[in-house]
Order: C-alpha cells, then structure tokens, then sequence
C-alpha cells in the first residue's frame, strides 16, 4: 500500500468514526437532510468545467445575493475578491 492510499485510508476511518460520533449524539439524519444531501452530492460529484468571467459575472447578476467563498487574510484572495466586485458595477 502507498502513502496517498494509506493517508486517505486513514482520513476515511476518521472520517467515518466522527460520523458514527454525530449520529450517536444527533441521530440519524431525518429524510428533509438526507434528501438534501443527495441532491448536494449529485452537484458536487458530477463533472465540473471551468467558467469564464462572462459566465460568472451573468450569473452572479440574475441573483440578489451571492456567496463568495474561501477568502483568506492573502492579499491575493482579497484582490481576487475585490476584481469580482468590480467586475459586477
């Protein structure tokens, strides 16, 4: 077994201890939440492509609020942030 295997082997018990640690505090997940964790990892597992500009700024613009996420202290992410912003007036 290689290292990556190993790391994720290890990640993925983890993973699935703290999710027997939740469940035994919350209980299981009521159909509402379940339901919308399928639908959540249908988006997320599905094929991405990278967007352009254009794309983001049109679809940024038919929404009243939109989220912008991973911002980080880095002058880079901020600025990144900020072309958004001004890309949108």
């Amino acid at each position: 077994m290689n290292e990556q295997s190993t790391w994720y082997r290890i990640r993925h018990e983890m993973f699935e201890h703290l999710m027997g640690e939740v469940h035994a505090q919350l209980g299981k997940e009521s159909g509402e939440i379940k339901s919308y964790r399928k639908k959540y990892d249908r988006d997320v597992l599905r094929r991405w492509r990278k967007s352009t500009a254009d794309e983001l700024f049109k679809a940024a613009l038919r929404h009243d609020v939109i989220l912008l996420g991973d911002f980080h202290a880095l002058q880079q992410s901020q600025k990144a942030h900020l072309r958004i912003l001004e890309g949108l007036i």
